[in-house]
């Protein structure tokens, strides 16, 4: 595993989400940790939540590059891995947020140019 420098391009973006059925969720900015191309990412348009379902969207066209995977970690093991190569890259990815157990969790995002987009999450 590669060692990612922070490069904090961060975006402001935070929203709570929360239904009155499931957990309180919160997120964290949005972070760049990797950017080995330069390429001048806009942060703000890419995930979207829809509070009233506990869904979390990522908006790949927003990235502007290729992704390759969409992983899900707590801490430092990987609980989900998902190789999304194949998807067109106007793509709108979508997580249920309802089946995650109470804790931190970081939405990692990797293209194929290398660069690396973290979202934490919050579940309480």
């Amino acid at each position: 595993m590669k060692v990612l420098l922070p490069l904090f391009l961060a975006s402001i973006l935070t929203f709570p989400l929360s239904a009155s059925h499931g957990p309180t969720i919160s997120t964290g900015p949005t972070l760049v940790l990797d950017n080995p191309t330069g390429f001048n990412l806009s942060l703000q348009n890419i995930f979207f939540a829809d509070t009233a379902n506990e869904v979390l969207f990522i908006d790949f066209e927003a990235i502007g590059d290729q992704l390759q995977e969409v992983n899900i970690l707590r801490g430092e093991a990987l609980m989900m891995e998902d190789d999304v190569s194949d998807l067109p890259t106007n793509s709108i990815y979508e997580i249920t947020l309802d089946i995650i157990r109470e804790g931190t969790y970081t939405i990692e995002l990797v293209t194929v140019e290398g660069i690396v987009v973290h979202k934490e999450i919050w579940v309480e």
